[in-house]
């Protein structure tokens, strides 16, 4: 038992040491992700250490775990602005539908009892696209780009959207979309996408640039507040991620907690996948974990508003 719970430590000492070089390789980048995973893993080997009376295997431990809960941590307990209760504020539901999924009905009872404004939805194939008819009425606003597999893409608004587009950042990328949303106080420069997950070198390097131009196009529009908001198949702790903090954007999980959506039917395994990256000239006022609707990522509810003015 304390040989295999020792050979277990030094697997967790790989992937701890591993995550801290993120950046140098997207194989190590893999590691970076798995930091709740690591701190359970870290507690089930300290059993058979302790009653083994492993005490220097066991300090390890509780040193790994540390440096896996530390960064976890902060997400939870970061000081966030606080927003005014009378702050206009923009609902908005970030749901990725999962292209095999065909029922639509939990989607249409979190609607209802959500009442978003506006909805930003991936994974949109053209069966969807008639599934999702359901929201026409309440959302006479939306940009629709279907298509099989899993890169279709869509906004539904029940505000206003100005200049309203499909972008393709680089041939071969999967579509983003880009719109300004129009309220009577607020308006926010929005851009949506789903770059291809990093599952090998090639993708690593597709979801690596398609991240690289969403935030070069962020980073030109100063006159209205930004929100990008997407399945972005990387943790917050993924150094391909770090392009929005140097344009000024932050995480809207930042003060609330880790929030993993991804997948559903693992709980042990979950990730905290997708995301809303947001200006200081927003606030968010609320953010939280959706229920299950039948995909394979469960969905985010953020409240949106303005930062006060000084």
């Amino acid at each position: 038992m304390r040989r295999l719970a020792v050979l277990g430590v030094l697997v967790l000492l790989a992937c701890t040491v591993g995550a801290m070089y993120s950046a140098k390789h997207f194989v190590l980048e893999w590691l970076c992700h798995f930091r709740l995973q690591y701190i359970a893993f870290g507690l089930l080997l300290l059993l058979p250490l302790l009653l083994t009376r492993a005490w220097i295997w066991s300090l390890l431990v509780f040193a790994l775990i540390a440096a896996n809960l530390l960064p976890c941590l902060s997400w939870s307990f970061s000081p966030r602005p606080k927003v005014a209760d009378h702050a206009p504020k923009l609902r908005v539901l970030l749901a990725n539908l999962y292209s095999g999924n065909a029922d639509a009905t939990r989607l249409r009872r979190l609607v209802i009892d959500e009442r978003p404004d506006l909805l930003a939805l991936l994974e949109v194939t053209p069966s969807w696209r008639e599934r999702l008819t359901f929201l026409e009425r309440r959302y006479p606003h939306r940009l629709i780009h279907s298509q099989q597999g899993n890169f279709g893409i869509a906004i539904y608004s029940r505000l206003p959207l100005e200049d309203a587009r499909a972008i393709r950042f680089y041939a071969g990328d999967p579509v983003s979309l880009a719109a300004t949303v129009v309220t009577a106080k607020l308006r926010v420069q929005l851009l949506v996408v789903h770059p291809v997950p990093p599952i090998n070198a090639k993708m690593a390097f597709a979801r690596d640039r398609l991240l690289a131009h969403a935030a070069a196009h962020l980073n030109k529009r100063f006159a209205d507040p930004r929100l990008l908001l997407g399945d972005l198949n990387a943790t917050m702790w993924s150094p391909a991620l770090d392009v929005f903090g140097a344009i000024g954007m932050e995480n809207a999980r930042r003060g609330i907690g880790l929030l993993p959506t991804w997948p559903v039917t693992q709980p042990l395994l979950q990730l905290p996948l997708d995301h809303a990256y947001h200006d200081r000239r927003l606030r968010i006022a609320a953010l939280w974990r959706g229920p299950d609707i039948g995909s394979d990522h469960f969905p985010l509810l953020i409240d949106v508003a303005r930062a006060a003015l000084r």
